[in-house]
């Protein structure tokens, strides 16, 4: 199964944003186990977006000619309980 529209499948990018830490990682698709998993100081960061393209940037940086980037993204935000 190929979400991404290209002939040759694209990863997903996948975070986990948390109040401290941000950890971010590629999935080559359905039930694929994560690769090249990178965690960041959030304070480090204007934002969920800019900690985001840092790491595809890296991750383009260290992949050169072969880099595919991600058409799909999930990610998960810790966010403070108020109320029921």
């Amino acid at each position: 199964m190929n979400l991404g529209g290209s002939a040759v499948p694209r990863p997903w990018l996948v975070a986990d944003i948390g109040g401290t830490n941000a950890r971010f990682a590629l999935v080559d698709g359905a039930g694929a186990p994560p690769r090249d998993i990178h965690r960041v100081r959030c304070a480090d960061y204007a934002g969920p977006v800019e900690a985001a393209r840092a790491y595809l940037a890296e991750r383009q940086a260290a992949a050169g000619t072969g880099w595919q980037a991600p058409d799909w993204a999930a990610v998960a935000v810790a966010t403070p309980v108020g109320q029921d």
